[in-house]
Formats: C-alpha cells, sequence, structure tokens
C-alpha cells in the first residue's frame, strides 16, 4: 500500500522526455480533521504536478484540442461536487476552479479542481472546465437540493468520459520546473493528457496514472479507457 504523501504513483504510459506527472497521495477524501468529519471510503485523493527536468515551465496545456484533433485534457472518474442555482437538485454551477482547497480544509475536499489563483500565479487562456459528470453516480456522499456530489462518467472514449480542462501561462514569479497542476479526488485510474513549455522548448505529456486503494469499477474503467483510446493516442497532436 502507498503511504499519504508517496509521491509518482503507477505510470501506465510514459510522458515525453523532458516533463512528467508527478502525484502526491493525500488518502481518503475529508472534509476536515476531525475525527467525526465526513469522508469518501474507498476513494483517494492527490495533488498532481507537471515536472520539468530541464528549464522552469511557462505555460500547461490541458485544455486544447491539438492539431490532430486530439483533445487534452484530464480524464477518468473524478469526484466532482456542483451547486444548484435555484437550490432544487438540479445542479447546473461547475467547480473545476481554480482554487487551491485540497483535502482535509473543507467540503471542496471532495471536489476535483485545478490548483492556483488566476491573475496571480495563473493565467489562463482557457479558463478550468468540467462535464460528463453523473449524480450521484456512485459517489458515496450524500447530496442536498444545493450541493450535488457525483462522479465523472466512465468507462468511455473521450467525448464521452467525464472531464477537467484548462489552459495557463505562468507569470515569470510563478515559473518553476515543478508546477501543482490540480487537485483530484478520485475512483480509480486517471488518464493526464496535455502539452507543456518549458524553457527548453514544448513537451506533449501523456499519463495514466493507476492510483490503489479505489472501488471496484476501478480496474473495469482502466482497462475500457485504455482500449478505447489507445487507438487515438497513434495519431494524436
Amino acid at each position: 500500500m502507498l503511504a499519504v504523501g508517496t509521491a509518482v504513483l503507477c505510470f501506465c504510459a510514459s510522458a515525453s522526455a523532458g516533463v512528467s506527472i508527478s502525484a502526491q497521495l493525500l488518502g481518503t477524501p475529508r472534509e476536515s480533521n476531525a475525527p467525526d468529519a465526513r469522508t469518501m471510503p474507498n476513494w483517494g485523493s492527490a495533488v498532481v504536478s507537471v515536472v520539468s527536468d530541464g528549464g522552469p515551465i511557462l505555460s500547461v496545456d490541458f485544455g486544447s484540442v491539438g492539431p490532430t484533433g486530439f483533445p487534452r485534457g484530464i480524464y477518468g472518474p473524478l469526484s466532482q461536487r456542483w451547486t444548484s442555482s435555484l437550490s432544487n437538485g438540479l445542479f447546473d454551477i461547475s467547480s473545476a476552479g481554480p482554487s487551491n482547497v485540497i483535502n482535509g480544509q473543507s467540503e471542496l475536499s471532495f471536489d476535483s479542481h485545478f490548483l492556483g489563483t488566476s491573475g496571480v500565479d495563473r493565467l489562463f487562456t482557457i479558463e478550468p472546465n468540467e462535464g460528463n459528470v453523473l449524480f450521484p453516480g456512485l459517489n458515496p456522499l450524500q447530496s442536498t437540493p444545493t450541493a450535488g456530489f457525483g462522479h465523472g462518467a466512465f468507462p468511455g472514449d473521450l467525448t464521452t468520459t467525464g472531464f477537467l480542462k484548462a489552459s495557463f501561462d505562468l507569470p515569470i514569479q510563478s515559473q518553476s520546473t515543478s508546477v501543482p497542476l490540480a487537485y483530484l479526488a478520485f475512483g480509480g485510474g486517471v488518464s493526464l493528457d496535455g502539452r507543456v513549455v518549458t524553457t527548453d522548448g514544448a513537451f506533449i505529456v501523456s499519463q495514466f496514472v493507476l492510483f490503489p486503494n479505489v472501488p471496484e469499477p476501478s480496474s473495469l474503467f482502466f482497462l475500457a479507457f485504455l482500449a478505447s483510446i489507445a487507438a487515438v493516442r497513434r495519431g494524436r497532436r
């Protein structure tokens, strides 16, 4: 078993040389550190970062469509917390971020979102967005008329699977060789497909991350998702 804080999980595909994805496990999603706090049993959470083994990172793109039509993004059974504008149980307000809430800090610890602060350390060229979310799906949390807990649809192809997308530049004071990308609360394996520009050039990042200790459907998700997009990857970007 991987302990809380373990960095870099099981990578099921390699990223382009020069840039990779690292992940820091944060354990079972929980609302706070209080003994009686709500949790998501058998689900997991992590902060994923893009890491350059060369120069500082200048921009990160997990939101555009590549030149061959391949849609970049983060895909998988991601836990989501949306809200209802009319407080009637119809959840129409997403929560893709940016937000710096991670595990154990609030109800948003049950939500997957991009990290950072818009206009400060992130200059978004494509605003954070997410979709293909099922309510309640397999999410173990009870929704209310105001707040709904769901998860990204799976398995499926890149048009039907749950996603999280955005693209941003980094102001000079935030350029670094390691940039926190997103906080993820997950119910299985996740695919990350993006383009990262560093001072050394542009790099395609394409990695599967198979997280441990997740619900039973996770293995089904991973195998079906891997099969559904393997052919697409051969001609991407």
